[in-house]
């Protein structure tokens, strides 16, 4: 398909759009009617407060909001804050040229971790269904 073609379909496109002649308004999503309601917003925080309610175990629970937080003391972190002293490598410590971020880790280092660090110790390699 070629630029012009492409163009000429959108337009068209565009063109068979109706728009509807009522006034907008505002919805609450989180109720049939569409009215906002107190009670409705407490049980929408409420269902979200279960998280810390939960049957993870407590480490668990402060390590996932230290992951979506970025406040995992990765180098990165720890040398933002000020904590590495006398050093400015924030490298990574297995791949040495990229920076260790919690991006990184969880997205590199882990699956250098599944598969390579076994192979290191004389074990077989072993895939890991997703």
């Amino acid at each position: 398909m070629t630029n012009i073609s492409f163009i000429t379909q959108l337009i068209e496109s565009l063109c068979d759009i109706q728009f509807s002649t009522t006034k907008d308004d505002w919805r609450w999503r989180h109720e049939l009617g569409g009215v906002f309601s107190i009670k409705s917003a407490y049980l929408i925080l409420d269902k979200r407060a279960r998280v810390w309610d939960s049957w993870t175990s407590p480490k668990v629970i402060v390590f996932s909001w230290q992951l979506l937080q970025d406040r995992v003391p990765t180098r990165q972190n720890l040398h933002r804050r000020m904590v590495l002293v006398g050093t400015t490598d924030t490298l990574c410590v297995f791949f040495g040229a990229v920076e260790e971020s919690v991006d990184h880790f969880f997205v590199h280092l882990i699956g250098f971790l599944r598969f390579d660090i076994p192979l290191l110790g004389g074990y077989d390699r072993v895939c890991v269904p997703e």
